[in-house]
């Protein structure tokens, strides 16, 4: 059964499938997808059970209909002064970063390739263009949790004891740069040093796996110009995780090198 639009709004975290088309070799040795979507329906059929999600995005989707439905409307709460967060989660191979766009540093978000996070960045700029009543100040961080530890990507230290929680229930991480943003290259800039940061590795699964958690979080600020009392104060949490899979299925060993 499917919820009502007013129980569906209530609703603060969402869940979207992608499924992901075969690869290359996987084609080539013979192999069957294990999953389908049903159609008109956000529901995928693996073996014989089926599973519903709130929204469903087949082999063939491309990038804009994601960021369409899934993300656009975070956007909107963004912006009205919510805090919001996009995560991917699956095994290595499964298109995570390729969804988040965080590999993709290429300011171009009319190319199809482009994930989520650069198209949020050029909607995020659109917005503010748009409305001059406001005033907005953006800050951005870019961290790493690799084995319990975190580092700053965005200077390639790591944080000692930084996460802490402050007397308002906020969560923060001490010694974290903030970056100031003022226009669309400077995030660029902070996603090109942090991927060159962040910890990558071969195995079984992915020849450049990224084998950590990286978080990068974008801090809006609001006031308007005609009343400066007004304050708004939101984040955008974009997350890429690690590989879920289990560490014998990767036969991954050694230490993790960071892809400069």
């Amino acid at each position: 059964s499917y919820l009502s639009p007013k129980m569906a709004n209530d609703i603060s975290v969402r869940v979207a499938v992608r499924i992901r088309p075969m690869l290359p070799h996987e084609s080539s040795i013979g192999c069957q997808p294990c999953v389908k979507e049903v159609p008109d329906t956000p529901q995928v059929v693996a073996g014989n059970k089926e599973f519903t999600y709130d929204y469903v995005f087949g082999s063939h989707t491309g990038q804009s209909p994601i960021f369409d439905n899934c993300v656009v409307p975070l956007i909107d709460k963004y912006f009205a002064g919510y805090n919001c967060t996009i995560l991917a989660y699956g095994q290595t191979g499964a298109g995570k970063t390729h969804t988040m766009g965080t590999a993709d540093i290429s300011p171009d978000e009319t190319h199809t390739k482009s994930g989520v996070t650069p198209r949020l960045i050029h909607d995020m700029f659109r917005r503010i263009c748009d409305n001059t009543d406001m005033v907005y100040t953006i800050r951005a961080t870019y961290l790493e949790i690799l084995n319990d530890e975190v580092k700053d990507l965005l200077t390639g230290v790591g944080c000692v004891n930084a996460i802490r929680e402050n007397h308002d229930g906020s969560i923060v991480v001490n010694g974290l740069k903030e970056a100031p943003i003022s226009t669309v290259d400077d995030v660029y800039e902070c996603l090109r040093i942090g991927a060159g940061n962040r910890a990558v590795a071969g195995h079984a699964l992915n020849s450049q796996s990224s084998r950590s958690h990286a978080v990068l979080t974008l801090v809006l600020e609001q006031q308007k110009q005609s009343n400066p009392d007004s304050y708004l104060v939101s984040k955008f949490n974009l997350v890429d995780l690690a590989g879920s899979e289990r560490a014998k299925r990767t036969r991954a060993e050694g230490v993790f090198n960071c892809c400069n």
